[in-house]
């Protein structure tokens, strides 16, 4: 698929590892994104629960990708009680540093990927 390919070209080059260990990281950051364009690019999450779920309270987050970078850091996007209902999503990670980097390519590559979009709709 073209956008995980993209994903590559990247320097600060971060990817989606279903197998990453999450254990361990907890929130750094928040940021605003369009939920819909978090799983058009994303596509499947590395784990999903029911709606009915988060209703009952039996979980707490809706969706969570983890994604690894070349130095083997981790880092997870993720929503927290149906917050990506109002496009507000969680970054957790093990070190600070790490949601940094996270963060910053994290608004590049959906921005980059949001004007591609965009431009397609004006081309059809």
């Amino acid at each position: 698929m073209e956008e995980k390919e993209s994903l590559n070209n990247d320097k600060n080059f971060w990817k989606i590892n279903h197998l990453a260990d999450i254990n361990g990281t907890s929130l750094k950051l928040r940021i605003k994104a369009p939920s819909g364009l978090i799983h058009k690019v994303f596509s499947r999450p590395t784990w999903e629960n029911r709606i009915e779920d988060l209703i009952s309270e039996k979980e707490k987050s809706l969706a969570l990708w983890a994604f690894t970078n070349l130095d083997g850091s981790v880092c997870t996007l993720y929503d927290w009680k149906g917050s990506s209902l109002y496009n507000d999503w969680h970054i957790g990670a093990h070190e600070d540093t790490a949601a940094h980097l996270f963060e910053i390519w994290l608004s590049n590559f959906l921005h980059k990927q949001n004007q591609e979009s965009n431009q397609e709709k004006e081309n059809n």
